[in-house]
C-alpha cells in the first residue's frame, strides 16, 4: 500500500505542482489576463490583430511591440505556470520576454476566435529556441558570414581594422583623442563594420561568443572595446583589457535593466515606459525609470540610487517642467532624503 501510495504521489505531484497548465490546455490564469487585455482593445486594434502575419521576429517586432506595446501588462506571477511546464521539457532559463511572447500569442487566438491549447504554444515556441540555439551553435563556428570574415577574438578584430583602414585615416586618428575618436566611429566603422558586419547583434558570432565569455553582453560595449582598443594601439598605448572589462561590469550593475521577478509585491500591473538620465550638481549622473499601467498613466518610478515610488499625475507633471539641476532636489524631497 505504501508503494502504491508514493507512485501516486509521484504521478500526481508534477500536476499540483504545475497547476493549471498541466491541467487544461485553457487555465484560468490565462482566460484572466486575456479578458482584461482585449477588453482594453478597440475595434481597429481588434481589426489590426487579426491582419498580423507574426511568420517571422521581424513581424513581432513591428506589429506587437510597436503597436501594442500599451496593451500587454504581465506580471511576473503569470509567467510560473509557464516556467514550471517548460521545466518540464529541459528549458530552465525563458526570457521574459519569451514569455510575454507565450501569453500574447495566447492572447491573440483569443482575438481572432480560433482556439488553442495554451501547452501546444509553449512546446511550439520551445522548439523555435531549440531550433535558434542550433543555428547559432554552428554560426558560432564560422569563420565568415555574409561575405565578411570574423575575427576570432580583440587582437583579430584589432588587425582587421588596421587593414581596412587607410593610412590618411590612421594618420588622422593619431591627431585624435580618444574620446573624439570613439564619437566619431560610434555610427561609423563601430556599425557598419564592427556590429552589423561583424554580426554581434542577435545573430551571434564566433567574435560575439568571444566577448560572452569575458563578460561583455551588449554590442555596444563591444564594439566600444574594439574601438578603444584599436586607438590605443595605434598610438602604442597599453590595451588595459581588464580595466575596459570592469568598466562596462560596474555600468550595468548601476543601470541594469529592471526585470519583473524582481519588481516587489506591490508593483504589479505596470511596465517599463521609459528611462532618462539626469546630471547632479556634483557633475554625476542618477536615472528614472516611469512604470505605467494599461492606460498608459505612469503610476510607479524607479531611481538608481532610492529605489521604488509610487507617483500621481501632479507630481509627473512637476517633474516633467523641471531643469535637469532641478531634478536632484526634487526627488530627495519626494524620496523625504
Amino acid at each position: 500500500m505504501t508503494k502504491i501510495f508514493v507512485l501516486l504521489t509521484f504521478i500526481l505531484l508534477p500536476i499540483f505542482n504545475y497547476g493549471q497548465v498541466l491541467n487544461s490546455c485553457y487555465p484560468e490564469f490565462t482566460e484572466n489576463i486575456s479578458d482584461e487585455i482585449v477588453s482594453k482593445l478597440t475595434k481597429s486594434e481588434r481589426k489590426e490583430i487579426n491582419s498580423y502575419n507574426l511568420n517571422t521576429e521581424k513581424d513581432w517586432l513591428l506589429n506587437v511591440n510597436i503597436n501594442l506595446n500599451n496593451k500587454r501588462i504581465f506580471n511576473y506571477n503569470d509567467f510560473l505556470p509557464i516556467i514550471e511546464y517548460s521545466k518540464t521539457k529541459g528549458y530552465y532559463n525563458l526570457k521574459d520576454w519569451q514569455l510575454e511572447r507565450i501569453l500574447t500569442e495566447y492572447i491573440f487566438n483569443n482575438v481572432r476566435g480560433t482556439e488553442r491549447c495554451l501547452t501546444d504554444i509553449i512546446d511550439n515556441r520551445l522548439k523555435i529556441i531549440k531550433k535558434e540555439q542550433i543555428e547559432i551553435s554552428n554560426r558560432i563556428k564560422l569563420d565568415t558570414i555574409d561575405g565578411s570574415y570574423i575575427p576570432t577574438d580583440l587582437n583579430d578584430a584589432v588587425n582587421q581594422i588596421n587593414k581596412v583602414l587607410a593610412e590618411e585615416s590612421k594618420l588622422k586618428i593619431k591627431k585624435m583623442t580618444e574620446e573624439d575618436f570613439i564619437a566619431e566611429s560610434h555610427f561609423g566603422i563601430g556599425l557598419t563594420l564592427i556590429r552589423n558586419g561583424w554580426a554581434l547583434w542577435g545573430s551571434k558570432s564566433r567574435l560575439s561568443k568571444y566577448f560572452n565569455e569575458i563578460g561583455i553582453n551588449h554590442p555596444d560595449d563591444m564594439s566600444g572595446i574594439i574601438l578603444t582598443s584599436y586607438y590605443r594601439n595605434l598610438n602604442d598605448l597599453p590595451i588595459e583589457l581588464e580595466k575596459q572589462i570592469e568598466f562596462y561590469k560596474n555600468y550595468w550593475l548601476k543601470y541594469e535593466p529592471l526585470k519583473k521577478r524582481n519588481f516587489p509585491n506591490e508593483v504589479k500591473d505596470v511596465q517599463h515606459s521609459e528611462s532618462f538620465s539626469y546630471e547632479k550638481e556634483n557633475g554625476e549622473f542618477e536615472e528614472i525609470t516611469y512604470f505605467t499601467d494599461i492606460k498608459g498613466t505612469v503610476r510607479w518610478i524607479y531611481h538608481s540610487k532610492y529605489g521604488w515610488k509610487q507617483v500621481n499625475r501632479k507630481e509627473i507633471k512637476q517633474l516633467d517642467k523641471l531643469k535637469e539641476l532641478e531634478i536632484e532636489h526634487w526627488i530627495k524631497d519626494l524620496y523625504n532624503k
